[in-house]
């Protein structure tokens, strides 16, 4: 007859099985290592995985009572778990749970009382896992993030120089190179920052006023000239002239010291200044076909540059009308 009479059946049936399992416990409590393995071979357990497996868990059910870990009374999702299923969990064999947990606290304790301490405890309940939050991906490397800006800034600058705003063109250009250094030196963005550096350098010169004087080409600017542009030799390239007075001499002046450089000079007689999209080409001009091979296109900026040394207002290099049949054009419009 049971001492507590308001027990249920279900706790009745669980003092039942503790009341069991102790006394199976104290039993292999007293056996030896050797008892152990002959226990758990005649019921078909290899003795050296039951203590690897044992180990384990012995090794758990020391470390949660030394961290005083409380044991979970439900299941992991907080349901209470039915009398019906932990019965059947609890059909297996008392003698064998024993012996194989047994066998693996004698293998990592010694003895069977130590066997005996680690089969008080419950199995423990596996940890619920830190749910991992995943992590953003890595964001470009810096140098890309400095090209991707420098490339903002270039389409900028690409607006602000067709606006003819020449100083913010300039500005965007140069903070662009800041940042990407190689993408300066691309011939499209080296010579929208030149065309830029020259457009405002002519504003600065025009606020300044002063009476307008022939252009020339004197002998100490011509020398200059030639040298800078004699890497280029062989180079054609075609000098059209407007007519005029103050235009022609100046023509003659450029085609001898192109001559002296090496250069392939094609003077054609024009009847008319030059116009490119219906407007008249003022002051010197360098056009380019946009075919036109990598040494033109060098020799192109190589000239707007010597000729913006000699002290002669110049624009470019600029793209070639259609239909112009000459890859290198240098025009010499009025003043």
């Amino acid at each position: 007859m049971s001492d507590d009479p308001k027990r249920s059946p279900s706790e009745a049936w669980q003092a039942l099985e503790k009341g069991a399992l102790r006394d199976e416990g104290e039993r292999v409590a007293k056996l030896g290592n050797e008892e152990l393995d002959a226990s758990l071979a005649a019921r078909g357990v290899d003795p050296e995985a039951a203590r690897r497996r044992g180990a384990e868990l012995a090794a758990k059910l020391l470390a949660q009572r030394a961290a005083g870990a409380a044991q979970p009374a439900t299941q992991p999702d907080g349901k209470v778990v039915p009398i019906a299923a932990a019965r059947a969990r609890r059909a297996r064999p008392a003698a064998l749970t024993w012996l194989v947990a047994a066998a693996a606290a004698a293998a990592v304790l010694g003895g069977g009382g130590a066997a005996y301490v680690a089969l008080n405890t419950p199995e423990p309940a596996p940890t619920t896992p830190v749910p991992t939050v995943p992590s953003a991906p890595p964001g470009p490397p810096p140098e890309v993030l400095a090209k991707q800006e420098a490339d903002t800034l270039r389409g900028r600058a690409a607006t602000e120089c067709g606006a003819t705003h020449w100083a913010a063109c300039l500005s965007s250009l140069r903070q662009a190179g800041k940042l990407d250094p190689q993408g300066a030196a691309a011939r499209p963005v080296a010579r929208m920052q030149a065309k830029a550096a020259r457009a405002l350098l002519h504003e600065e010169l025009d606020a300044k006023g002063g009476s307008v004087e022939a252009r020339t080409l004197p002998a100490k600017l011509a020398a200059g000239f030639t040298t800078a542009l004699a890497e280029h030799r062989g180079q054609a390239v075609t000098l059209a002239c407007a007519p005029g007075a103050e235009p022609q001499p100046l023509c003659g002046w450029l085609a001898a010291a192109l001559t002296r450089a090496g250069w392939v000079v094609t003077r054609p007689r024009l009847k008319a200044p030059v116009t490119v999209d219906g407007q008249v080409v003022h002051a010197t001009r360098v056009l380019v076909a946009p075919d036109a091979d990598d040494a033109t296109q060098s020799a192109a900026d190589a000239l707007a540059d010597a000729l913006e040394g000699a002290l002669l207002r110049t624009s470019g290099p600029d793209e070639a009308p259609a239909g112009s049949g000459s890859p290198l054009t240098l025009v010499v419009g009025p003043q």
